[in-house]
């Protein structure tokens, strides 16, 4: 069966999204266990609504190893861009559910992204994404 936009009223879609919202918050507010030695950042960039507008906005999506070797998503942060405030903010947070034994984090080169790295993580060593690498070579 194909859905179009007009087979959805807004009123379900406002309830789904409400329950989605709860869900979301749970997820990122639970407490982390262990040491995450490699943590992966990136951000993926979509569109939203605010203030009866369209706007794109930046999807922090981050990734850590336990050192049991586990991989697992450790949480999504909507922010403006990749900035350093954005950044910041976002590694601070984690470090509030319990992040820890950060050794090697792997990310972009956004300047804002690497200050946030530097300052948040000290110690780490940061390895620019291959794939980023790649594409910027291409």
């Amino acid at each position: 069966m194909r859905f179009s936009a007009r087979t959805f009223s807004k009123s379900p879609v406002c309830t789904l999204c409400a329950r989605l919202e709860v869900r979301v918050r749970v997820f990122n507010e639970r407490v982390l266990p262990g040491d995450y030695p490699f943590v992966l950042v990136d951000a993926l960039f979509i569109k939203s609504r605010e203030d009866e507008r369209v706007v794109r906005r930046a999807a922090l999506i981050l990734s850590g190893v336990r050192s049991d070797g586990y991989r697992e998503l450790l949480g999504v942060q909507i922010g403006d861009s990749e900035n350093f405030v954005t950044c910041d903010k976002t590694f601070q947070w984690l470090k509030a559910c319990g992040l820890k034994g950060v050794l090697f984090v792997v990310s972009d080169e956004h300047s804002g992204l690497t200050q946030a790295i530097a300052k948040q993580f000290q110690g780490a060593t940061r390895q620019r994404c291959q794939v980023h690498l790649m594409r910027n070579l291409l």
